[in-house]
């Protein structure tokens, strides 16, 4: 059995029901996609995508239309998809 630590009193997650990207990062070279972002709890926590098919979004990230839909929609959307975010709605204009 592995060390481990239980803790006298358990930490609690705090209730998390709206996030901001603050930070996006393209490895174009590696083929990965990372962001931190933000709760309204105020937790930031850093995500990253690196599989098969990660450097063709990121080229169609790059040639995209912003002007429709922003770099941030489309990652929330994609990572949404994939699991990486949960599900919720969009809204907003970006800053």
């Amino acid at each position: 059995m592995a060390i481990q630590l239980t803790l006298s009193t358990p930490e609690t997650t705090p209730a998390n029901t709206v996030l901001h990207v603050i930070e996006i990062h393209l490895d174009y070279e590696n083929g990965i996609v990372a962001a931190r972002i933000r709760f309204d709890s105020g937790v930031v926590r850093g995500y990253r995508e690196h599989d098969t098919d990660t450097q063709l979004a990121i080229r169609q990230l790059n040639t995209a239309n912003l002007v429709t839909k922003s770099l941030e929609q489309r990652l929330i959307e994609r990572w949404i998809a994939k699991g990486i975010l949960p599900a919720g709605t969009i809204s907003g204009s970006p800053d």
